[in-house]
């Protein structure tokens, strides 16, 4: 895949031509190294995407959330509660929601690929149709 002293270096690589989106060349996914070993997950901090304002299955989520979990106290524990309840449940259909988004993603890629194989070049409506799908998202 490279000259020698490269080769030398990264033993292990590969190297895979992705499907071109917007492009006429072919972009390179190059792997300097494969490893076996799964990485610790570590734990993030909770961040609110104002970018889930806009989907309205996210207003469903927090509402059922907070009304599963609705208590008549305003202790600092039970509201603390209700707040952990609407992130578990936030967390939950942001996985399920990105899950649906690689899946489109990853069939507009295989079926930009497609067209790019046939190679007879009149598939221009096709390609585009797979862009403003991923718009959408």
């Amino acid at each position: 895949m490279g000259n020698k002293e490269w080769n030398d270096i990264f033993k292990h690589s590969s190297c895979t031509a992705l499907a071109a989106v917007k492009s006429d060349h072919s972009p390179l996914l190059i792997e300097t190294c494969r490893t076996s070993h799964k990485r610790r997950k570590r734990r993030v901090c909770f961040r609110y995407e104002m970018a889930w304002e806009l989907k309205e299955e996210c207003h469903k989520v927090v509402s059922e959330a907070w009304r599963r979990d609705n208590r008549s106290s305003c202790e600092d524990s039970d509201l603390r509660k209700q707040l952990d309840t609407c992130q578990q449940e936030l967390l939950a259909w942001k996985q399920k929601t990105k899950k649906q988004q690689n899946l489109n993603i990853t069939q507009g890629l295989q079926s930009i690929g497609e067209l790019q194989e046939s190679g007879s070049g009149n598939h221009l409506a096709c390609m585009k149709r797979p862009k403003r799908m991923w718009c959408l998202l």
